[in-house]
C-alpha cells in the first residue's frame, strides 16, 4: 500500500487493500448478524479476505522503510495514471473510504496520492487489532492535515461569533479545545484577542498576545491590529505606540516582526481622534510610506478634524491645498465599495474647518468655508448611491427570479435587506447632522464680521479638565482623603487643552501675536493685545483658574470653578447664603442636551458634563463658547475615575445619565460580557457624590436594558441606597402603547419592582427641566425607536 503511495510500484487494476477493507468492511455490516438467508456464509468468506488483507499489510508495514513526510517526496510521473487506475472493473473509487477520498482528489487536482508517515502506521495498527471499521473511516482533526484545517477553521469561526456578541466565557472554552487538540492556529488566538478587546478585557489581549510572542504561532498583522484597537478604545496611546514599535522590531533574518498597514494606520489615527493625540496623528501619517502604505480619505480625515479640534487651522488649509493634486484616495479595506470622499469636498472637515475660524474670531474665512461646506453638501453622492455601493445586490441563479434566486446561491438576503437599511439611515442621519451644524454656525457668523474672538473662550478654558488618560482611577467613595500636587494636577490639565483644543494657538491669536510670537500688524490686532495682555499671562491665568477649582485633595470645588456666577435668590439656601443647585449630565456626548439645559437654567443651576472622548468633549466645549455659557464645566475622562478621585462627596443635586450603551445582549439577559458602565461599583460612586435627596435619572431607549437597570438599583447594597422619585404617571396605564405626549409618563410593561420603570420622559425634580434633543436622539427617531424608558431615584439619608 505504501508503494502504491509512494509512486514506486507500478499501477494496478485492483482496489487498493484499505479502499478493499472499506468495502469489505461496509458489506459486513449490512449482512444479519445471525446469519439467515445464507449470510452465513458470506460473512465467512468476507473474514477470510479481510484476515488475507491484514497479513499483506503487516508484511509490507515490517519490510518496507519509514516513509518521507509527503511535502519531501518526489512527485512520480505516474501520480495521475494510478489515479485514473484505482478502480474495479471501471466502476468509480470507494468515496466513503479514505483511500477513496484521496484518489478522487488526485484525479481531479492532478497530485500525488499521498498521506504522512505517521497515519500510514496508525492505520496498520488498527488493521492488526482488527479494527477494520475504525480503518476505514475518514480520517479527522489529529490524523490528516485536512482534517486538523478543518477543525480548526470551524472552531475559529465559533470564537468570532462569540466575539462579536462579546461572549468572552464561551469563546474561552472554546480556545482551550483547541489548544488540547493541538489545532490552535494564529487566527485563533487572533480571534481570542479581538474577543478580549471587545469585552473590555485588555490585561487578558496583552497575555495572549505574550504568549503568542514566546511560544505560541508568531503573531500577524492582524493580531497586532486587533490589541491595537484595545488600546485605542481605553486612550493608552502610549502603550499604542509601543506596539507599532514592537512590530517593526527585527525578527529572523532581518525582516520585520509584523509590517503595519492601512487598516493598523487607520485604527492608531481612531484612537489619536479619541483623545486629541494630534502629535502623533501627525506622525502617523508621515510614517505611513515607510511602511508601505497610503494614506486613504479616513487617514486624512482624521488628521484635519484633530488640527481643526486644535485650532491649527494655518497647517489644515495647507494640508487640504496640498491634498487637491491628488483627484482620488483609496479607501480602507473595511468601507470597499464605498465611493470616496476627497477630503476637500468633506463637508464634516469644512464645517469643523469653519468651527475652529469662529473659534478664533476670523468670522470671514469661517463664512466662506461654510459656504464650501454647502457646496460640498449639494453636490455630494446621493444616499441611494452610496447604499447600492454599500449593499450590492446577490447574484441570482439562472431559472430562479427574487429572493428565492438569492437564497440558492447561498447569499442571506435579509440580512442584506437590513444592511441596506442601516447604512441608510446612518448615511442620511450624518447628511442631516452636517446641514444642521452648518446652518448653526452661519447663524453664528452673521453680522460677527469686525467681532474679536468669544469673549467667553478663556473662561471656557478655565471651565474644561481633560484628565490625562494615564490617571489613577483614586480612592474609592468612602475612603480616607489624602493631598495631591494640585499644581502638577492643573498643569496636566493646561498641557493637554494646548495640546488638544488649542489654547496656546487661542492665546496668540487674542493677544495679537503670530505663531512666531510676533505682535500682528493689523491696528485691531495692537488693541486686542493691550486689552487681553501677553499670550503667556492669558495662559497663565487660565492654568490658575484651573488650579483654584481644585481642593488640596484634588477635589473640585463647584463654588470656586463657578465663581464669577452669582447666586439667584431663587436658589436653594444653605447656611444663610443662597446656594446654586449643581446638576451633572453623564455621558454627554455632542453637548446639545446639556448646553441647552444650562441655558434655560442660567438663574438657578450650574451643570457639569462628563464625557470620555476628547473629540466629543472638544464639541461641548464650541458649544459653550459660542454660546457665551458661564455656568457649564467639562469633564472629559473615565466617569468612575472623575467620581472616585475629583468630586466633592456630597455636592451634586441631580445626576442626569441620557441613552448609556447597554452591554450587547443576545438571547438572553445573562449571555453578554461587554464592559459597561452603569455596574454596581458606579452607581455606588454616583450615589457618594450626591446630596442627601439628590436625584439619579437615566434614560434609555433599551426596555430589557431598563428593566436591569431598574433592578440594579432595588437590590444595590444592603440597604436601601436610593429610595424611588414619585412620578406622576398620566399617559394611561401600565404597559400602554398609544403615543405619549410632552410631559405625560406611565409604567412600562413587566413585573413590578421596588423601583418602577416608567416610559416617558423624567420629571423636571430630577433636572429635566426643557425639552432638549441629541444626535442619538433624532438618529433613533429617524429608525422610529421613539419609544423612552426611565428610572428616578433619589438618594437615601443616612
Amino acid at each position: 500500500a505504501r508503494a502504491c503511495r509512494r509512486g514506486t510500484m507500478a499501477p494496478v487494476q485492483h482496489e487498493l487493500p484499505v479502499a478493499k477493507l472499506a468495502r469489505l468492511s461496509a458489506k459486513l455490516e449490512a449482512l444479519q448478524p445471525d446469519g439467515a438467508g445464507g449470510d452465513k456464509r458470506v460473512r465467512k468468506r468476507i473474514f477470510a479476505a479481510i484476515g488475507k488483507l491484514k497479513k499483506e499489510l503487516l508484511a509490507a508495514a515490517s519490510a518496507d522503510p519509514p516513509a518521507e513526510p509527503a511535502h519531501k517526496r518526489p512527485r512520480p510521473d505516474g501520480a495521475s495514471q494510478l489515479a485514473s487506475t484505482a478502480t474495479v472493473g471501471g466502476a468509480p473509487p470507494v468515496a466513503a473510504s479514505a483511500d477513496g477520498k484521496c484518489m478522487a482528489k488526485a484525479k481531479a487536482k492532478g497530485k500525488e496520492v499521498a498521506s504522512a508517515a505517521g497515519e500510514e502506521a496508525e492505520e496498520v495498527a488498527l488493521l492488526a487489532d482488527g479494527d477494520v471499521a475504525e480503518a476505514a473511516r475518514p480520517k479527522r482533526a489529529g490524523k490528516g492535515k485536512g482534517g486538523r484545517k478543518a477543525d480548526s477553521r470551524g472552531l475559529n469561526l465559533e470564537i468570532a461569533k462569540l466575539a462579536k456578541r462579546k461572549q468572552l466565557a464561551g469563546a474561552e472554552q472554546l480556545f482551550a479545545r483547541a489548544r488540547a487538540q493541538g489545532i490552535a492556529d494564529v487566527h485563533t488566538y487572533t480571534n481570542m484577542i479581538n474577543a478580549a478587546v471587545r469585552c473590555g478585557q485588555l490585561a487578558r489581549a496583552e497575555a495572549l498576545m505574550a504568549e503568542m510572542r514566546t511560544h505560541g504561532p508568531l503573531p500577524n498583522v492582524v493580531a497586532f491590529t486587533a490589541l491595537l484597537k484595545g488600546y485605542a478604545n481605553v486612550g493608552q496611546m502610549e502603550q499604542a505606540s509601543e506596539l507599532v514599535e514592537a512590530m517593526l522590531a527585527k525578527g529572523a533574518g532581518g525582516c520585520p516582526l509584523a509590517q503595519p498597514n492601512l487598516r493598523t494606520a487607520n485604527t492608531l489615527l481612531r484612537g489619536c481622534a479619541r483623545t486629541g493625540d494630534v502629535a502623533l496623528a501627525e506622525a502617523t501619517v508621515a510614517r505611513m510610506e515607510e511602511w508601505g502604505c497610503e494614506a486613504d480619505a479616513s487617514s486624512y480625515e482624521a488628521l484635519l478634524l484633530l488640527l481643526c479640534q486644535a485650532l491649527k487651522v494655518k497647517r489644515a488649509k495647507a494640508l487640504l491645498a496640498s491634498l487637491r493634486a491628488q483627484p482620488t484616495l483609496a479607501h480602507a479595506g473595511a468601507e470597499e465599495g464605498v465611493p470616496s470622499v476627497h477630503p476637500c469636498d468633506n463637508a464634516q472637515i469644512l464645517v469643523s474647518l469653519a468651527k475652529a475660524y469662529c473659534l478664533l474670531g476670523q468670522w470671514e474665512s469661517a463664512s466662506a468655508t461654510l459656504q464650501q461646506a454647502r457646496e460640498a453638501l449639494d453636490g455630494a453622492v446621493s444616499v441611494d448611491e452610496l447604499v447600492r455601493h454599500r449593499t450590492p445586490a446577490l447574484p441570482p441563479v439562472p431559472g430562479k427570479q427574487g429572493t428565492k434566486g438569492a437564497r440558492a446561491a447561498g447569499g442571506h438576503v435579509a440580512d442584506v435587506h437590513l444592511s441596506a437599511k442601516s447604512v441608510s439611515t446612518f448615511l442620511a442621519h450624518r447628511r442631516a447632522e452636517a446641514t444642521l451644524e452648518l446652518e448653526t454656525l452661519a447663524k453664528t457668523c452673521d453680522g460677527r464680521a469686525d467681532e474679536p474672538a468669544p469673549a467667553s473662550l478663556l473662561e471656557c478654558f478655565g471651565h474644561t479638565f481633560l484628565f490625562p488618560p494615564k490617571s489613577e482611577p483614586g480612592s474609592e467613595p468612602g475612603s480616607e482623603l489624602v493631598e495631591v500636587d494640585t499644581d502638577a494636577l492643573a498643569a496636566a490639565c493646561a498641557q493637554q487643552l494646548s495640546a488638544a483644543f488649542g489654547m496656546r494657538a487661542y492665546a496668540l491669536q487674542a493677544s495679537g501675536q503670530g505663531a512666531g510670537g510676533k505682535k500682528a500688524g493689523s491696528k485691531g490686532g495692537n488693541k486686542q493685545a493691550e486689552k487681553q495682555g501677553s499670550a503667556e499671562s492669558l495662559l497663565a491665568a487660565a492654568s490658575e483658574r484651573l488650579r483654584t477649582a481644585f481642593s488640596k485633595e484634588g477635589r473640585l470645588q463647584w463654588r470656586s470653578l463657578f465663581q464669577e456666577k452669582r447666586a439667584n435668590e431663587k436658589g436653594a439656601k444653605e447656611g444663610g447664603e443662597a446656594r446654586r443647585l449643581v446638576r451633572v449630565e453623564v455621558c454627554s456626548g455632542a453637548g446639545e442636551w446639556v448646553v441647552e439645559h444650562a441655558k434655560h437654567d442660567a438663574e438657578v443651576a450650574d451643570w457639569v458634563a462628563m464625557e470620555l472622548r476628547v473629540d466629543r468633549s472638544h464639541q461641548i466645549f464650541a458649544r459653550m463658547a459660542l454660546s457665551n455659557l458661564d455656568n457649564l464645566a467639562i469633564l472629559c475622562g473615565d466617569a468612575l475615575a472623575i467620581f472616585n478621585a475629583h468630586v466633592e462627596p456630597s455636592s451634586i443635586d441631580a445626576l442626569c445619565i441620557n441613552h448609556p450603551q447597554p452591554p450587547e445582549w443576545s438571547g438572553g439577559v445573562q449571555d453578554s460580557e461587554g464592559d459597561h458602565l452603569l455596574t454596581p461599583s458606579f452607581l455606588r460612586a454616583l450615589h457618594a457624590s450626591l446630596r442627601p435627596g439628590g436625584t439619579l435619572a437615566i434614560v434609555t431607549d433599551n426596555l430589557r436594558y431598563g428593566r436591569s437597570l431598574a433592578t440594579s438599583l432595588s437590590e444595590l447594597g444592603e440597604g436601601a441606597l436610593f429610595e424611588p422619585v414619585e412620578v406622576e404617571v398620566s399617559g394611561g396605564g401600565e404597559g400602554g402603547k398609544g403615543k405619549l405626549t410632552a410631559g405625560e409618563s406611565r409604567l412600562a410593561p413587566g413585573e413590578p419592582m421596588r423601583v418602577p420603570l416608567y416610559e416617558g420622559v423624567p420629571p423636571a425634580s430630577c433636572g429635566y427641566t426643557v425639552p432638549a434633543s441629541s444626535y442619538f436622539h433624532r438618529l433613533w427617531d429617524n429608525g422610529n425607536r421613539k419609544r423612552r424608558f426611565f428610572v428616578a431615584v433619589s438618594c437615601a439619608a443616612d
